[in-house]
């Protein structure tokens, strides 16, 4: 569903202080419950065996260790156990501190993580299936998450306060960092900077109003309160369906123009009417929005054009790539037939791209292309293109002015780790600490 000039496929920045991520609830539950198996205490802190277990089940999980493989997972265990350790002595140093946490700040911390929780669940459904299996209700996995999330919190406002803070970061720094470490830095991949012209396979009326009578009746069904996510589930051609209709964090300017006005349009929670796009029919259901983008969840009526259809599409885009054969130029083919208008306006020109982000059609197409070379008509899922390789960038280092506030987080994150190792080793150094076994 989205433009082609979307076509293309982050940098974590960790905090000095790691917890381990309330990967499920799980995590949350059993530990809070159980009562045997104090492998560690740290100060007035406990740690149990029955989280470290779960907590080395799921790094297995994650890293794919076969469980069986006891060198690997021992050497896990010790790893998490040390870790834990570690923000254990953070926590009871921000305790002794008689640091606190509001009332408010926790509440909304256990919001946003139920909030997560549900989200990778993809329906409420399933999340509610994941809480019968572990025996527990929404309100007893709230509860469960209070305790732990409380003392994310009161470590986090600790390292704030000694560690974030104090550390100061000029533009010399910044500047000297990218001296010295220049040849350590990715490299800004090749780019290619392209312009289409497109031709769609118009569906006829018949067609149109087949998949808009169907999405009518979806539409109808949310309106009687049916569950949306299941509704995307059973109805929604489009891959989203299988989570719910989930698409995500959306930046603006991805969607087509249409859709994301009538996104932008609507409330969290809030559900659109219909909205037409070279898709098909769409029904949105806003999650949450704010200036930078929006995350949604849709289900998808797609309009399939007939196989008469597509073969005039095509042999439309042929003609088209015939007149650029004979003489006429791109950009004058562009303006006159393509059927994307914004890219049409500019004589095709559509922007530059990382290659290796470039839908796999695409890249095949313009493989071995010289700059100012055509290719042949390409079917993508919107229709007939043709692609004029306007320009090609080599992979070459960044400059500073591209990157020089990227530069800056890592100079900071540096630092701060830096520091924070420091003074965790201080803390220990004064925190009862007894190791009885993992």
């Amino acid at each position: 569903m989205k433009k082609f000039m979307s076509i293309l496929s982050g940098t974590l920045i960790l905090l000095p202080v790691t917890f381990f991520a309330l990967s499920f609830f799980v995590h949350a539950a059993h530990a809070a419950e159980a009562i045997e198996g104090i492998v560690a205490v740290v100060g007035d802190e406990i740690i149990l065996k029955s989280e470290i277990d779960e907590q080395v089940a799921f790094y297995c999980m994650q890293a794919q260790i076969d469980p069986t493989d006891t060198t690997k997972v021992n050497a896990a265990r010790r790893e998490i156990l040390d870790r834990m350790i570690d923000a254990k002595v953070v926590i009871n140093e921000a305790r002794k501190r008689k640091l606190t946490v509001s009332e408010q700040e926790l509440t909304q911390a256990i919001e946003d993580a139920v909030k997560e929780v549900k989200g990778r669940m993809g329906s409420p459904e399933k999340f509610q299936e994941a809480l019968d299996k572990e025996g527990l209700t929404e309100e007893k996995l709230r509860s469960k998450y209070r305790q732990e999330l409380e003392a994310q919190l009161l470590a986090t406002k600790l390292v704030d306060r000694e560690i974030r803070s104090k550390i100061k970061v000029t533009g010399e720094d910044v500047e000297k960092f990218y001296k010295e470490r220049k040849q350590d830095l990715p490299k800004k991949p090749a780019e290619v900077t392209l312009a289409q012209v497109v031709v769609l396979a118009e569906a006829d009326s018949a067609v149109d109003k087949k998949a808009r009578d169907k999405a009518e009746q979806v539409l109808k069904a949310i309106g009687e309160g049916q569950n949306f996510e299941k509704l995307a589930a059973q109805y929604s051609d489009d891959p989203s369906a299988e989570n719910g209709g989930d698409v995500g964090v959306v930046k603006k300017g991805e969607f087509e123009e249409g859709f994301e006005k009538a996104a932008m349009a609507l409330q969290p929670g809030q559900v659109s009417g219909l909205v037409r796009s070279r898709f098909g029919y769409h029904i949105i259901k806003m999650v949450e929005k704010n200036d930078e983008g929006y995350h949604v969840k849709h289900i998808l009526v797609k309009i399939v054009p007939s196989d008469e259809a597509e073969q005039k599409a095509r042999s439309l885009a042929t003609e088209f790539r015939k007149k650029i054969e004979a003489g006429e130029s791109f950009e004058d083919v562009a303006k006159k037939y393509s059927q994307d208008k914004e890219s049409a306006a500019k004589g095709g020109l559509v922007g530059s791209y990382p290659v290796d982000g470039l839908a796999p059609a695409v890249k095949v197409a313009i493989k071995g292309l010289p700059e100012g070379e055509v290719t042949g008509v390409v079917p993508l899922d919107i229709g007939y293109h043709i692609f004029k390789v306007v320009g090609k960038t080599p992979e070459r280092e960044y400059t500073y002015d591209e990157i020089k506030d990227q530069l800056r987080q890592m100079v900071l994150q540096e630092r701060m780790q830096n520091k924070y190792e420091q003074w965790l080793a201080e803390i220990k150094k004064k925190t009862f600490i007894d190791i009885k076994g993992s």
